[in-house]
């Protein structure tokens, strides 16, 4: 019986791993993506969704590997499968709430909107007129990450307010990450976990942009997601943790000119 507990306990937190991969990492995976494929004068399209949604559940399985010592197929699957029901049933959600705060409907919506057209930043930046009043001076100079994410969703949808799902994507990967590094500590009391994951993942500025395209919920849940990876890989000695933290890391720097200094911090720490 102690095994068969023993067995239970681990394969649950195997899914845990599972979906906060699968649910974290799009994001970052979307901007990674995209960049490399941009350098390359390929713009934003439809088909990065699949190319993207296929890559983050590739990763996912050969990091399930690694960590577990043996192809987890199962886990890697059903993170996937639970990821593409909620994109199903939460983008019309999002579609049907729009954002009215100022700066959202501003330089973050019209570069989402730009890139979503074609627009390219390794061949030109915006003109003047591709935008209103300061918008193409800030999207010309400002990190890029999340309005990259962003597009690729808004590519497949075609419609706008659908693509501040990212928001709540984050969270759950947050929530999905923190139960999972709590369960690695003994004498935290199992029904505490979920408490405080959902706390975690469901924060004030989290919840409170939600519905909008600011994009500092995304890099308070990225910089959330990157501690927790490298205390993982602290407290397990597993050096594969490494890698989810540096996508994060990478992410984090192109959000807001800030995340470059607050992962820094980060690392320094570490």
């Amino acid at each position: 019986m102690r095994l068969l507990a023993q067995i239970h306990k681990i394969d649950y937190q195997l899914l845990l791993l599972a979906l906060a991969l699968q649910f974290t990492l799009w994001c970052p995976l979307a901007f990674a993506v995209s960049s490399v494929l941009m350098w390359l004068n390929v713009s934003i399209g439809a088909w990065h969704v699949y190319l993207i949604s296929f890559s983050t559940t590739a990763l996912n399985l050969v990091f399930l590997k690694y960590y577990s010592g043996k192809w987890q197929l199962n886990f890697g699957l059903t993170s996937m499968l639970v990821f593409v029901l909620f994109l199903g049933l939460c983008l019309p959600h999002f579609n049907q709430v729009f954002d009215n705060s100022y700066d959202g409907i501003w330089y973050h919506q019209e570069a989402v909107l730009n890139f979503k057209n074609g627009w390219n930043p390794f061949v030109r930046p915006l003109r003047a007129d591709e935008g209103s009043v300061w918008g193409p001076f800030y999207m010309n100079h400002y990190p890029k990450a999340t309005w990259m994410a962003q597009a690729v969703l808004y590519s497949f949808t075609n419609q706008l307010e659908s693509v501040k799902i990212t928001q709540l994507m984050l969270m759950l990967g947050l929530i999905f990450l923190t139960a999972f590094t709590l369960l690695q500590f003994s004498g935290i009391p199992f029904l505490v976990v979920p408490i405080i994951a959902v706390l975690v993942g469901f924060n004030p500025v989290s919840i409170y942009q939600l519905y909008s395209f600011y994009v500092d919920s995304h890099l308070g849940l990225a910089l959330m997601g990157l501690m927790l990876f490298l205390v993982l890989q602290l407290f397990t000695r597993n050096a594969i943790f490494l890698w989810p933290a540096l996508l994060l890391f990478v992410y984090v720097s192109n959000i807001k000119f800030t995340g470059l200094v607050y992962a820094t911090f980060l690392l320094g720490l570490y």
